[in-house]
């Protein structure tokens, strides 16, 4: 029909009987009337009338020829799995796709994780100067994962389990994640070391920080110090 592309044998045989049927019915007038209505089967209607000029007005009906549509069929059919095919490939990409923008957006939105630790410190040198002071330096150590500004550290100091004063300085020094530096300081005390023997020690006390967050950590530590081969009064 006209409305589906689709010929239908039936409704033409209805519409031009094979026999009995008015002259008028199928001559000119009804093939003007219905020639947009048939324009798609120009070819069929030129065979029926060469069989009118053989058989006569009374013959209108020849065997139509096989619709294209159903050569084509196979044709059609692999044209439409290509399709389907090729549209569930294209969505499962496109999902794919939208999966690995979702955890890109997530991880810069998000960043690396910030995870604050308790930080320490200890006696990395020790060195009685001449008038009976300690000059005391101290590696600070930063385990948390985001940087820390060291406002001040006290602690007493222990030697051989003798208590020798306390320590207090001020670095407000910032100390990447992970990491470590060292800060100086004077210590005055009326102990007396050993020269050229070891020493075992304790620090105890408190730190003091302003970045990221203000807040205090109670700390203590304990280790030995050598001293030094070749260096008066000092221990490392």
């Amino acid at each position: 029909t006209a409305d589906t592309g689709i010929f239908n044998p039936l409704l033409y045989q209805l519409s031009y009987p094979a026999k009995g049927v008015d002259n008028n019915l199928c001559g000119a007038e009804r093939s003007a009337s219905k020639g947009a209505y048939y324009s798609r089967w120009a070819g069929f209607r030129q065979a029926r009338n060469a069989r009118r000029g053989t058989h006569g007005e009374s013959s209108c009906y020849i065997q139509p020829p096989p619709p294209t549509l159903y050569r084509d069929a196979p044709q059609r059919l692999l044209l439409g799995i290509q399709t389907s095919v090729w549209s569930v490939v294209m969505k499962r990409a496109f999902g794919l796709l939208m999966f690995i923008v979702v955890l890109l957006l997530a991880a810069c939105s998000t960043g690396p994780v910030k995870r604050i630790f308790p930080p320490s410190a200890s006696v990395q040198e020790l060195v009685v100067q001449a008038d009976g002071s300690w000059q005391i330096v101290l590696r600070v150590q930063n385990f948390s994962t985001v940087p820390m500004t060291f406002a001040k550290i006290t602690a007493k100091l222990m030697v051989e389990g003798v208590d020798v004063g306390e320590i207090s300085v001020s670095p407000n020094v910032e100390i990447v994640g992970e990491s470590a530096d060292v800060v100086r300081g004077t210590l005055r005390s009326s102990a007396k070391l050993a020269s050229g023997q070891a020493i075992g020690y304790m620090l105890k006390g408190a730190i003091e920080i302003s970045e990221p967050n203000s807040k205090n950590f109670d700390f203590d530590h304990s280790s030995r110090l050598s001293p030094v081969p070749g260096i008066a009064s000092t221990w490392r």
